[in-house]
C-alpha cells in the first residue's frame, strides 16, 4: 500500500498499518530519514480530521532534551506527520 498521491514524494517502506472504524493509519519510513505517519478518518468517523494550528506550537528544537511535537499537515484526505 502507498500513501495518497498528494503526499510529498519521500515515502519509503510500509512499517505498520492500523485500521479501526474511527481511524486508518499508515506508517512509512521516509526516504530522507525518519518516518511518515499518515492517518485519515475511518469508515465510522463522522467527519474529516482537523490539523492543529502549527503556529501555536512553540519551537523547542534548540532546547536540549525537549520533547518535540510533530504537527500534521493536511494530505490525501487525512493528516501527515513527519517524525525523526
Amino acid at each position: 500500500m502507498t500513501l495518497p498521491d498528494d503526499v510529498p514524494d519521500d515515502e519509503g517502506d510500509l512499517v505498520a498499518e492500523y485500521v479501526t472504524g474511527l481511524q486508518h493509519t499508515r506508517v512509512h519510513r521516509s526516504a530522507h530519514d525518519g518516518f511518515l505517519w499518515w492517518h485519515r478518518p475511518g469508515a465510522l468517523h463522522p467527519g474529516p480530521l482537523a490539523a492543529p494550528a502549527a503556529a501555536a506550537v512553540p519551537d523547542l528544537s534548540g532546547v536540549p532534551g525537549a520533547a518535540l511535537l510533530a504537527t500534521p499537515v493536511p494530505a490525501g484526505g487525512g493528516l501527515l506527520h513527519r517524525a525523526p
